[in-house]
């Protein structure tokens, strides 16, 4: 098989989640106060659609540092920015927790892959 550089491959991430969900816990329940909005089913295909036809514009987003579409062919993007549901602050501290909380699994991840390893050899 041969490797062709001028194929036009490419891979996208697409969340199919919510944007917007406030929980807070109290004690061993988890409250939700505010629900998260979800994409609909015609909103998802409209952008997978765009994704094939390459006409979605795209945006830098710098808490992750993706790129997420701006302009998406009969899609209110603009509804799902986190601005809309979170304040600034609110925003930047679920980001750390987030980015924390996946480390923290990695690690883990990690440890537990380590552990194997030397019980295997």
């Amino acid at each position: 098989m041969r490797f062709d550089r001028s194929s036009r491959s490419f891979a996208k991430m697409l969340n199919t989640g919510g944007v917007g969900e406030i929980m807070t816990k109290r004690g061993r329940k988890v409250i939700i106060e505010q629900r998260a909005l979800r994409p609909q089913i015609w909103e998802t295909a409209s952008i997978v659609r765009g994704l094939v036809r390459g006409t979605i514009k795209w945006t830098y987003e710098p808490y992750f540092g993706t790129m997420v579409p701006s302009y998406v062919e009969g899609v209110d993007v603009e509804k799902f920015k986190l601005e809309n549901f979170y304040s600034r602050e609110q925003i930047e501290n679920l980001v750390t927790q987030l980015k924390l909380e996946r480390a923290n699994y990695l690690s883990q991840q990690l440890s537990e892959l380590r552990r194997k390893r030397s019980v295997n050899q």
